[in-house]
């Protein structure tokens, strides 16, 4: 390619942009939400991205990234995949839809012509180049495809907006998927690509998506298309919600605050939202490793009996709650949760366990408009007797049974235990730890 050509580029890169609104990223949402996201990794350089114009996948030969996107081009329709323009031959077992192979003087012919704004070339083996271009875009939220030589391109540089994306996975997992999608690839090509010389480009990313091992079959896609989805409601813009503090107790309970809040919208117009906070819960679940404790407590309002975990409240009345959060305490209060989960099995079952035994595992939330949280905790017991009685200091007939892990799920899935939050909380542990 001419250096006149290359001098012409250079201009339309610095004046290129994309354009996604007029807003800026939330980082306390993006956080959030990344914290959900098992394959992905946060990097230093995300804190420093402002806004999200667009994205650019990038990553070594073989760590995934067009498997990962072709499922987001079926999953996500408010995105679009601009036509990637590329120079070297057709290999076996070509993604078609990802690439257009045309020749060098097309290619340049493009270029001149504005037909392709952002364009790289990735040097290879022997001083061999391949040209990469994507087609120009007028409007819309891109993704692009590239690879860790797509960072050398000017048009990434003046592009401040673009979110990187870098997809990993170890060389010896990279090796056995080239073998099996490239079968033609000369061995020096190969062995090229494996080694990577432009890999140091992913110190660069904002975000690192692990694809291989556990995350490879469902995960890294589900967090990928996820993310995407979800990136349109974590900028800040129009319809933004601004804290404007001012919680207050509007009525109080033993168990209960009713609580009010102003909001302020975009518009400028302030609205007041209601809502119920309870002092937290605590459920314990006690296992020998083939078995769980079950209690049946028979609940006189209801005039049921009610299948459930062990457990009860953190704090016995509203205001110990209310002076906990407002003291600036350092105990955490999953720590306070692990000495009300060992009083419970002390009062409700029998059972004397250490706190230092037992493990927080899982904090439910309830909702926006109640805030009630549940604190699940893990503990061990060896002692398992099938079927025992206990009534407790407050009068409560409690029967308790050491039941197996199928005989539990069948409790949940036909809705014997009737908490939906336990139920979901002892279907997820028990599906991840039945032999």
């Amino acid at each position: 390619m001419s250096n006149k050509i290359l001098a012409i580029l250079t201009l339309v890169f610095m004046q290129a942009s994309l354009c996604f609104g007029a807003s800026s990223l939330d980082h306390e949402q993006i956080n959030a939400l990344m914290r959900n996201l098992k394959s992905f990794q946060a990097t230093a350089n995300l804190s420093s991205l402002k806004d999200i114009s667009g994205i650019l996948v990038i990553g070594s030969s073989g760590s995934g990234k067009t498997t990962l996107l072709n499922t987001v081009r079926s999953e996500c329709s408010h995105v679009t995949f601009p036509k990637r323009y590329i120079t070297r031959p057709k290999r076996a077992n070509e993604d078609h839809e990802e690439n257009i192979h045309i020749s060098i003087s097309e290619f340049e012919r493009m270029v001149a012509n504005k037909e392709i704004e952002f364009f790289w070339i990735r040097e290879m083996e022997e001083g061999r180049r391949e040209y990469y271009g994507f087609e120009k875009t007028e409007e819309g939220f891109s993704i692009f495809s590239g690879n860790n030589a797509t960072l050398s391109s000017p048009f990434v540089e003046e592009n401040k907006k673009l979110l990187i994306i870098g997809v990993i996975a170890p060389d010896a997992v990279r090796t056995t998927r080239l073998a099996t999608r490239s079968p033609d690839l000369s061995p020096d090509e190969r062995t090229y690509r494996i080694t990577d010389p432009h890999r140091e480009a992913l110190k660069k990313a904002h975000i690192l998506v692990s694809n291989y091992e556990e995350f490879e079959a469902t995960t890294s896609k589900f967090d990928l298309v996820t993310f995407i989805r979800m990136l349109p409601s974590i900028k800040k813009g129009w319809g933004e919600i601004k804290d404007l503090g001012g919680h207050a107790i509007e009525y109080r309970t033993r168990l209960f605050d009713v609580m009010t809040h102003k909001v302020r919208f975009s518009d400028g117009i302030v609205k007041t939202f209601q809502y119920v906070r309870r002092s937290p819960g605590v459920r314990i679940l006690l296992t020998s490793g083939s078995k769980i404790l079950i209690t049946a407590e028979w609940r006189t309002e209801a005039k049921q009996w009610d299948f459930r975990l062990p457990g009860g409240k953190v704090f016995e009345r509203i205001e110990e709650y209310a002076a906990f959060r407002d003291s600036g305490s350092p105990t955490k209060l999953e720590d306070i949760g692990k000495l009300a989960a060992a009083k419970e099995l002390g009062e409700e079952c029998g059972i004397s366990i250490s706190p230092e035994t037992i493990t927080h595992a899982h904090t439910s939330t309830c909702g926006a408009t109640v805030e009630w949280d549940l604190l699940y905790y893990i503990a061990p017991h060896t002692t398992v007797d099938r079927l025992t009685s206990v009534t407790s200091p407050e009068g409560e007939r409690i029967i308790m049974q050491w039941l197996s892990f199928e005989t539990v799920l069948d409790l949940c899935t036909k809705k014997v235990i009737g908490e939906d939050r336990t139920a979901a909380f002892l279907m997820r542990y028990i599906l991840t730890h039945k032999k």
